[in-house]
């Protein structure tokens, strides 16, 4: 999320992130993560906001990392995993760009922020190279518009998506 404006924005949400976040939509989305994923697989949430999908996962036997692009929110995911006693990896890192991790994941996660990316195949891109072999990606999102943009990046090869 090279975005500077977008980023902007989500750094000054951080301090009300949780408060505004709607926590019946957090339960009923990672109920169905949790049927997606099954126990003992690892996976990176990509734009992990405060870390709670992280944090549930890891509560759930499925090792987790989050990643996100703002400095203030990887701050908050680590203080929400330090209050509920889970130990959670939390890093600074633009999906846009390299990421620091090894190809070790069975999952990526993107939940609610496919349409903020300025380079939607780069992002895929950089992910693929964190996935294991049979490694996939699942895209949550409530933009309607976005699955002809997922439907073409799957036509040109990138057979780890799986769409939510």
């Amino acid at each position: 999320m090279g975005n500077e404006g977008y980023k902007k924005i989500i750094d000054e949400q951080s301090s009300i992130y949780d408060k505004e976040r709607v926590k019946n939509y957090f339960l009923k989305t990672s109920r169905i993560y949790k049927k997606l994923i099954p126990k003992g697989k690892k996976v990176l949430e990509v734009g992990s906001g405060t870390g709670h999908y992280v944090i549930d996962l890891i509560k759930h036997n499925r090792p987790s990392v989050g990643i996100d692009y703002s400095k203030k929110m990887v701050e908050i995911s680590k203080k929400n995993a330090a209050k509920k006693g889970i130990k959670c990896q939390f890093l600074y890192a633009d999906a846009e760009k390299v990421l620091p991790l090894k190809k070790e994941f069975d999952f990526a996660l993107l939940i609610g922020n496919w349409e903020y990316f300025d380079h939607p195949v780069t992002v895929l891109k950089n992910i693929d190279k964190t996935l294991n072999k049979n490694g996939k990606i699942i895209i949550s999102t409530l933009n309607i518009f976005s699955w002809p943009l997922i439907t073409f990046l799957e036509k040109t090869g990138i057979k780890k998506l799986s769409p939510a």
